[in-house]
């Protein structure tokens, strides 16, 4: 701005799961400001509105007065802006002279971003620029503190969760900040009050089960807490209302088992698969973080309201504990004139004690330890059995055998054959509990009694609903012990070693991580939030990456090209016309000698400092073409790039040589840059698009399968999603398709690529600060950007997407 110097400023930009028009509205309903604009106190509008057009500006551009009251600490002024509104485009305003300000200025634009493979909702890039200066000293002394308010309430709108990052250290949980997924029409969005400390929690976290799947995990799948948002298919759930989630988010919802409500068993349908509640990605890419946070978004069919009457720290652990044994109790009738015994009396097997009886079943307990035995009559048990008291208990049951044994024990350990000769013929043993190592089992001690064995998986919704009713009828009760989510790590441990009562502790709600309601108000549950999450999201990514961006000028970002000088080729071999093959090599070796002799010359230092090792700041990744050549286009020096080229610039998690690349280069380099960069008339792109707008046609002769082939899929299917997009809106001829789509997949596909880095757990190990297992070093946190290089011109253009590592998350007192 010319009427102050060096005011303090902010700019942001990010992708909104919205379309440009819904943006647009928002921003340029002056009268609501108020309810979205931090520090607004109130606002509206002082005149109608004037239609202003020039030759330069043919769309209209509407033009109010608008008058806003500001507040912060003691102040409280009022300020009169113009504002001026390009529909869908932009929304602008400055403010005119007054007391308060002596310039300010803020911007908003919207650009529709092209539609991208399983990213189902609208995206829309949102660009945000404010400028300001006070008029008086006063007021300048708190602008400072102002920002640190505004950017502290921005950051806190993120949710938190307890988080562990390597099963090593599985009671060290850290506070992080993570994104929730994009949200659909069929999520659910929740807000936590309380959530079960489950066995899974325990097995994940430790390892038991293997590694994490994602680079830090936020455990916790029996949750309660209030609908904060829904999708516009969510026709039951409303928000506010008390809801449950257990162990699973997400299926498929197509395939045999999800149309059969077998969700809980879902196969996949290509497109979709089980989802489970942390520990887990969804489709899309991102990650699924459980309840030990503060929020969590979920497909409504996994969303189940608690009926009154049932306390939310007791239907916690129900969702994941109890809903496990409830599901083969509700599968096998359960009811009156049936035994069922109990194996195991802990978090799963007290809630299938409580539960057998509450159907109307004889319940015998079952358990190693004889100091369970008056817990178990207490909970409905009409007899109860310690194997390690009575070795031969089974003999005991021949005369009074079981319909139904539920073995809810985890140990490797258990009496299996006992288990099964105590059965009617035909009786049945399920096995829920999940042991670390094998059970030994023949197949004769099934035979002999016509024994089926199988096992089950949480459960389907039909029966999370109908479990949450039976307990609110019959009045079920889990033993639990409340305690503050902020002590999750000492509580785990005591679950560790069996220091709790016989359900798991439930942790209650995480009240010191929620925004102030002063700074976010409603924000949370409206469309508005999308302005004030402090993050910029890639809008091929499923990561957002939390900033606050404040920034100065970007010289030397953009590289200028000097592309003078001798070329790399003689004109006859860049024109292909046939030259001896020992002319071509004799010309390159020639070329190197002069050139060594130069840079040996001019250079001396850099030649001598290049023989102790490469020391680059950017990882260069392009296209194997030959007009591009990363070091000329840059006109960098030898040691500055660390370089994989490939076929149209491709990053492939399944590419043993990019992810080595990748790996040297982050790992043991210590990069600070990775940059894709695409270019202008790749032919690897063209094939792409030719694949697939010639592929219906009869004569049409695709590539033979091959390296080749196999390394341009993620392309041609790129392609392809991007030809279906353009055909939705546009009937556009063959050729002149071509041209549509291969600027479009050129930038596509460096976005994609971004996404692909960002996701690889080199990267993330990066991101969280953890030591190179390759120099022992925790390396500089590496930055990763888009560009395209523009054959024609020689410039590199900057596509503005540089995704930045999130701040390291706090360490837990």
């Amino acid at each position: 701005m010319s009427d102050f110097s060096q005011p303090p400023s902010c700019a942001g930009r990010r992708a909104a799961p919205y379309t440009s028009e819904q943006l647009y509205a928002i921003v340029a309903d002056v009268d609501a400001y108020k309810e979205f604009l931090p520090y607004c106190l109130d606002s509206r509008v002082l005149g109608p509105s004037s239609p202003r057009a020039t030759q330069a500006e043919p769309e209209a551009t509407r033009v109010v007065d608008a008058e806003l009251v500001i507040g912060f600490s003691a102040l409280r002024e009022s300020y009169v802006s113009e504002v001026s509104m390009r529909p869908h485009e932009w929304v602008k305003a400055k403010a005119k002279p007054s007391p308060l300000f002596k310039g300010l200025e803020t911007a908003w634009y919207f650009r529709t971003l092209p539609k991208m493979p399983h990213i189902q909702r609208p995206q829309t890039e949102v660009t945000f620029t404010l400028a300001f200066a006070f008029s008086s000293p006063m007021y300048a002394a708190i602008a400072g503190q102002v920002f640190q308010k505004l950017s502290s309430s921005m950051i806190d709108a993120m949710p938190k969760g307890y988080a562990i990052h390597d099963t090593k250290n599985w009671t060290d949980f850290k506070v992080i900040d993570f994104e929730l997924k994009t949200p659909e029409d069929d999520d659910v969005e929740v807000s936590i009050t309380h959530c079960g400390i489950c066995g899974s929690d325990l097995h994940t976290v430790s390892g038991g089960w293997g590694p994490l799947s994602v680079p830090a995990c936020i455990p916790g799948h029996e949750i309660v807490g209030h609908v904060t948002q829904v999708g516009k298919n969510v026709k039951v759930i409303k928000v506010g209302d008390r809801v449950g989630i257990g162990a699973q988010v997400g299926s498929c919802m197509n395939c045999h088992p999800c149309k059969h409500d077998n969700e809980n068993y879902c196969i996949g349908d290509g497109k979709g698969h089980m989802v489970d509640t942390y520990n887990s990605h969804w489709p899309d890419g991102s990650i699924a973080q459980g309840g030990y946070s503060t929020a969590i978004r979920a497909h409504q069919q996994f969303v189940f309201p608690i009926p009154e009457g049932l306390k939310s720290e007791h239907a916690a652990p129900m969702l994941c504990a109890g809903l496990t044994v409830y599901s083969p109790l509700y599968r096998n009738k359960v009811g009156p004139g049936m035994r069922v015994a109990i194996v195991g009396i802990g978090g799963l097997g007290h809630f299938g004690v409580m539960f057998a009886k509450a159907m109307g079943a004889d319940v015998v307990a079952i358990s190693h330890s004889a100091s369970k035995e008056q817990d178990a009559l207490k909970m409905g048990a009409s007899k109860f059995v310690s194997t390690k008291e009575d070795p031969k208990w089974a003999e005991k049951f021949k005369t009074e055998p079981f319909d139904l044994i539920i073995n809810t024990a985890s140990s490797s350990a258990v009496d299996v054959p006992g288990m099964i000769s105590s059965l009617k013929p035909e009786g049945r043993l399920v096995c829920v509990g999940m042991p670390e190592d094998e059970i030994k089992l023949r197949v004769q001690d099934l035979a002999m009694r016509s024994a089926l064995l199988g096992s089950s998986h949480i459960g389907n919704k039909i029966e999370a609903l109908s479990m949450l009713k039976l307990a609110a009828e019959k009045n079920v009760e889990p033993w639990i012990e409340l305690v503050d989510m902020k002590d999750c790590s000492k509580a785990i441990e005591r679950v560790s070693k069996g220091d709790t009562r016989e359900s798991s502790p439930v942790c209650d709600s995480f009240l010191m991580f929620r925004p102030s309601p002063a700074a976010m108000g409603a924000f949370r549950a409206t469309a508005r939030a999308a302005f004030l999450k402090p993050s910029f999201q890639p809008h091929v990514g499923t990561m957002w990456v939390p900033s606050l961006f404040f920034w100065g000028a970007s010289a030397g970002v953009l590289v200028t090209l000097a592309l003078s000088g001798v070329p790399l080729f003689k004109k006859d071999v860049l024109l292909n016309t046939p030259v001896p093959i020992r002319a071509i090599t004799e010309t390159l070796l020639d070329r190197n000698a002069s050139w060594s002799q130069e840079f040996i010359t001019q250079q001396p230092d850099l030649a001598e400092a290049l023989r102790g090792g490469q020391h680059p700041k950017v990882f260069w990744i392009g296209c194997s073409d030959s007009r591009v050549p990363e070091s000329v286009v840059c006109n960098a020096r030898p040691g500055e790039l660390f370089v994989l080229r490939n076929v149209a610039n491709q990053f492939h998690t399944y590419d043993d040589s990019a992810v080595s690349a990748l790996t040297f280069a982050v790992q043991a380099l210590g990069v600070e840059h990775v940059i894709v960069v695409g270019h202008t008339s790749c032919g690897g792109v063209a094939a792409a698009v030719k694949q697939v707008l010639h592929e219906q046609e009869d004569d049409f002769e695709p590539l033979p399968a091959s390296a080749l082939s196999r390394h341009l899929t993620p392309l041609t299917e790129l392609a392809r999603y991007l030809r279906a997009r353009v055909r939705e809106r546009h009937t556009i001829p063959g050729p002149e398709m071509q041209e549509r789509l291969v600027p479009l997949l050129t930038e596509a596909s460096v976005r994609k690529q971004i996404q692909n880095i960002v996701d690889h757990p080199v990267v993330q190990d990066n991101w969280q600060g953890k030591v190179s297992p390759l120099n022992g070093k925790v390396n500089p946190r590496v930055k990763i950007h888009g560009w395209i290089h523009n054959i024609h011109t020689g410039r590199l253009l900057d596509l503005n997407i540089t995704v930045s590592p999130p701040p390291l998350p706090d360490t837990v007192n």
